[in-house]
């Protein structure tokens, strides 16, 4: 091996060394624990029931305070831990033989010099509060940021430099695919290649951070890591909401909202004072887990293990710290106790949930939620619905000249006792066949509620003064508590007869006969006339639509001939409502008796008894209760108000449908009484140490909570993202780090702990982190610093020398190179194939799946039915993900079931099998057959188009010979066998083009099959 590249390999063991001239002092959390994490924390560590020899060496105090002394700092020698780590005797050695642990020579040195150099300890780097230090001085001219000073510092120790740039158009490919997903589109490639102005890079960096597929594709990683699937796991796996979520997430990245709201938003927005909405949408992140819905679960068993995910998730995507293995006995090699555990898991034990689940798919507590449309749309009504509030509620002064001429003209009929019209009667009596109540209310209607029959009658009994009567007005109201404003009980009524009995004293009851009857608006085949014939096969039905329904309406039933009424005489009314339709019943009504000659519609009411009361009275003895009593009873008589009333009743009706077809998506919201929190012996439900109930908390290994803060959710989420916090703003950007270089400077980026790796550039994390917070934890401001250094822009074309000194690229001396995800293979195929629907947001989709998965998993009892039409070529982020079994061509994806924060990659076989044989990339090879051969000119200009699309670059003359080649043995194939180009012109559902030969379709999409499968297509280079 060239002995200038001995540093770096060393660099990559267990424990590094960093530079050479840090080699004179040993630093304990970078040389030493390490050491001891794998080797002797297991016996000696944090925990105190593994704890051996009641030795502990993870803290300073009792390591060196440890009786008898077995570390004598300055004395190797005379320490018992030397002597027994470098004793050849087996029974003395340590770590001992039967543990499967062996120190190195190297590592034993490490000990030894540490001991001599005074033992000092120190905390775990990750529990330390980063440190801004300046990043180094670079006189090389290579770098274009900050990023590059710290790398080329590095590599420079290590006797290495960067690589050159890639060309052009795999930067623009790279950059493409890492911030949206999607390769470069013909017109995005030609832009970039012609722009060579100086900051092109930066302007197409731009470009793509706003664009709203870069929402898109951030949320992937973050669905993964909240465990996101569209059904609830388990042996039943139902279907749940929480799309709704996922197009928060999108939003968000979109937005570009700091990742300090971003995190208190997911752990605590139901808890925000003021909370939105959204805030309340974005709390779904903790919802995500599975729910078992087993009929012969213990629902306690089930909420207590949903606590526990919580817990373990928030600990691993905020702070990358594996606090899960703390829930049965204190952590083996972290300072994390059991009983902290369950302190931090207080934060989530009062969630107002039953265990069970109880809310149609999904488990309370739920919220409703609007989509982008149906946001608009509701915007739209509430205005509308704000102004004819407005008319409504208009100044009572505005009324003034209209109020003195109506005062005026009602005294004057009082006078003259020329007061005539429709006289309100007031139910003494009322009865609902069915059950349901019939409320008065104060302007004489009755509002039913309670029981809501398929049929009903009702019966009401009221008093009448005595003097003639020609007829009845029977009024249909909205109201409020109505289904959609009513004025049925759900909307529409059928009234199928109507009918008035005389009941007087020492008198045999009798029927009024009615001569015909007259409504403001009667629905078509529902004449209002069929409520005065007994038939229930006819009826009196209001139905105007959707929304126009919901107005007031009203019916005048005229008498055959006048009636006169004696004294103490009383009328029972009976409302038959026994039509087909189920639940068509009156939800508000009123009715009105009237003396005068042939009444109608426009007859006059006559203003209730106790308003006549106060006309009568002399202005002077009126009083301000009196007046505005008076004001206020005329404002609503005018015909201005009764418009805005209708109209009102109209846009709440609206809006209350537009309410009724959201959906329903799990959140957080807390019990109004708390939970009481204890160890759970084994994290067993129905074992907990009951003698000490815990109080809210946080690790004491971390910053302590203010004083001040309330035992809840919003307290531990603000404590997370304070600037104070070792571990969120390290974690948040090494994970953003992972994402553009394909490895975190913290390689085990679910892990910041003991066992967990180094970071390989300790002093660029911290800058970082510091960095994010100082700028406001703004997202795209960091990716934008991240993707414009010449870092990023490296070629991933690696040297000999290189792979023999830095093999895994943790020096970062060229461009990484890994296998593209399976989403964005599937994604990149239908985008170059030009059947990518972006379409953002809305309900998961079913594309193509094999047949019969669902079925051999489930015991026949749920099948997959693909959609149609756009939703077939969706974004793969909208694909419905089963939990018990995921999407088959998704095969390298985090499961779903636990929160997973590091990438699974993969280079199996059956990425070949996929790309080759699914009906999405076959059906896309056809469809970007068509494509080309809509290209003007010969079969080369058209393969050229196909290298464009798919490469983003021109084919080599070697290349366009070889696909040349196959495209001719392919169309002589399919030549010999037509009936193999019509079966494969038929893959999938997208029509064919027309006018195109199929044995053409057939030939190039071969060959387009083949470029989808190349390595460079499903390569991120």
């Amino acid at each position: 091996m060239n002995p200038r590249h001995i540093l770096p390999l060393l660099f990559l063991l267990a424990t590094p060394v960093t530079s050479a001239e840090d080699a004179a002092a040993i630093n304990f959390p970078r040389d030493i624990r390490p050491i001891l994490s794998e080797n002797c924390f297991q016996c000696h560590g944090p925990d105190a029931r593994a704890r051996k020899g009641e030795l502990r060496l993870d803290i300073a105090g009792e390591a060196l305070g440890h009786d008898p002394p077995v570390l004598v700092a300055g004395q190797p020698d005379n320490s018992v831990i030397w002597k027994r780590i470098s004793s050849q005797d087996p029974d003395v050695r340590m770590p001992p033989p039967g543990s499967n642990r062996q120190l190195t020579d190297r590592q034993r040195e490490l000990i030894r010099r540490w001991i001599a150099e005074g033992a000092e300890f120190g905390d775990h780097w990750s529990l330390v509060p980063p440190v801004r230090r300046p990043p180094p001085v670079q006189t090389t001219g290579l770098g274009a940021n900050v990023i590059d000073a710290f790398i080329l510092d590095r590599l420079k120790s290590a006797g290495l430099t960067m690589s050159p740039m890639a060309n052009r158009r795999t930067l623009l490919r790279r950059l493409t695919f890492d911030l949206v997903g999607l390769p470069p589109t013909e017109q995005e490639l030609t832009m970039f290649l012609a722009d060579t102005a100086p900051g092109s890079w930066n302007r197409a960096v731009d470009r793509l951070l706003n664009s709203p597929r870069f929402g898109e594709h951030m949320a992937w990683n973050w669905l993964v890591a909240s465990r996101y699937a569209d059904t609830n796991g388990y042996q039943g796996d139902g279907t749940r909401v929480m799309w709704p979520w996922r197009e928060w997430v999108i939003s968000a990245f979109n937005d570009n909202l700091p990742f300090n709201r971003f995190t208190i938003d997911q752990l605590a927005g139901d808890l925000v004072p003021g909370t939105t909405p959204e805030q309340l949408v974005a709390t779904g992140f903790n919802r995500n887990h599975p729910l078992n819905g087993e009929g012969g679960r213990i629902a306690e068993e089930n909420r207590v293990e949903y606590v526990l995910d919580r817990t373990d998730t928030t600990a691993t995507v905020w702070m990358a710290l594996t606090l899960a293995c703390a829930k049965c006995h204190d952590h083996k090699f972290d300072p994390l106790s059991q009983k902290e555990y369950y302190r931090f898991s207080a934060y989530f034990n009062s969630l107002d949930e039953s265990g069970r689940v109880d809310r149609r798919g999904n488990a309370n507590p739920v919220a409703r939620v609007t989509t982008r449309a149906q946001q608009t749309q509701l915007h739209r009504i509430d205005s509308l619905i704000e102004q004819q509030r407005a008319i409504l509620d208009r100044p009572l002064d505005s009324l003034a000249i209209q109020r003195r001429e109506w005062l005026s003209r009602i005294r004057r009929q009082v006078s003259d006792k020329m007061l005539q019209g429709w006289h309100s009667l007031r139910p003494t009596k009322t009865r609902s066949r069915a059950g349901a109540q019939l409320k008065p209310q104060a302007d004489h209607s009755l509002l039913v509620s309670g029981k809501i029959a398929a049929v009903d009658d009702y019966e009401v009994q009221t008093s009448v003064p005595p003097g003639p009567i020609t007829g009845f007005r029977l009024e249909a109201l909205t109201h409020h508590s109505l289904g959609f404003q009513g004025p049925g009980r759900k909307s529409n009524f059928v009234l199928t007869h109507f009918s008035v009995t005389v009941h007087q004293a020492g008198a045999k009851p009798y029927s009024l006969p009615f001569a015909d009857v007259v409504a403001d608006h009667s629905e078509e085949s529902w004449n209002v006339m069929g409520a005065i014939d007994p038939s229930p096969t006819t009826g009196w039905g209001v139905w105007d639509g959707v929304d126009e329904t919901a107005q007031n309406r009203q019916a005048v039933f005229r008498l055959k001939k006048t009636v006169n009424i004696t004294t103490n005489s009383t009328l029972v009314f009976r409302l038959k409502q026994q039509s087909r339709f189920k639940e068509h019943l009156l939800g508000r009504f009123r009715i009105s008796v009237t003396g005068v000659p042939r009444p109608g519609l426009a007859t006059d009411t006559i203003p209730p008894a106790e308003i006549l009361e106060l006309v009568g009275k002399p202005a002077d003895t009126l009083n301000a209760d009196h007046r505005k009593r008076l004001a206020e009873f005329h404002r609503g008589t005018t015909d201005q108000s009764r418009e805005a009333y209708r109209r009102h009743s109209i846009q709440r009706a609206a809006r209350q449908r537009l309410e009724s077809g959201m959906i329903e998506s799990m959140v957080m919201r807390d019990r109004k009484t708390p939970r009481t929190t204890y160890v759970l012996n084994l994290a067993r439900y129905d074992q907990p140490r009951d003698s000490e109930k815990l109080a809210h908390g946080v690790p004491a290994s971390l910053p302590a909570l203010p004083k001040t803060a309330p035992a809840n959710r919003l307290a531990m989420a603000r404590w997370l993202v304070d600037p104070g916090h070792p571990l969120t703003a390290r974690v948040a950007v090494n994970r953003l780090w992972q994402t553009f270089f394909g490895t975190g400077l913290v390689k085990t980026s679910e892990d910041f702990g003991s066992q967990g790796d180094p970071p390989s550039h300790p002093e660029l994390l911290d800058w970082l982190a510091t960095e994010y917070i100082r700028t406001g934890w703004d997202t795209k401001r960091m990716v934008r610093l991240l993707v414009t250094s010449s870092t990023y822009r490296q070629s991933s074309s690696v040297t000999p020398g290189q792979l023999e000194a830095d093999p895994y690229n943790r020096l970062l001396g060229r461009g990484p190179r890994h296998r593209l995800p399976a989403h964005v293979i599937r994604d990149q195929a239908l985008a170059v194939s030009g059947l990518l629907v972006e379409t953002i947001g809305g309900p998961s989709v079913k594309p193509y799946q094999p047949p019969g998965l669902w079925a051999d998993f489930s015991f026949g009892k749920i099948r997959y039915t693909a959609d149609t039409g756009a939703k077939l070529y969706r974004r793969s982020l909208y694909t419905f993900w089963r939990r018990s079994l995921g999407p088959p061509n998704m095969f390298d994806e985090g499961t779903r079931d636990v929160c997973h924060v590091k990438p699974q990659r993969t280079n199996t076989p059956l990425h070949a099998l996929t790309l080759l044989n699914d009906v999405a990339f076959v059906e896309s090879a056809r469809v970007l057959a068509e494509r080309v051969l809509a290209t003007p000119g010969d079969d080369a200009s058209r393969l050229k188009r196909a290298f464009s699309l798919v490469l983003s670059r021109p084919p080599s003359p070697e290349e366009m010979s070889l696909v040349i080649s196959s495209l001719n043995r392919a169309r002589r194939h399919y030549r010999a066998h037509p009936k193999d180009a019509g079966a494969f012109g038929t893959v999938g559902s997208h029509s064919p083009r027309d006018g195109l030969d199929p044995i053409q379709v057939a030939a190039f999409g071969a060959v387009a099959s083949v470029l989808l499968n190349s390595d460079e297509a499903i390569t991120r280079e």
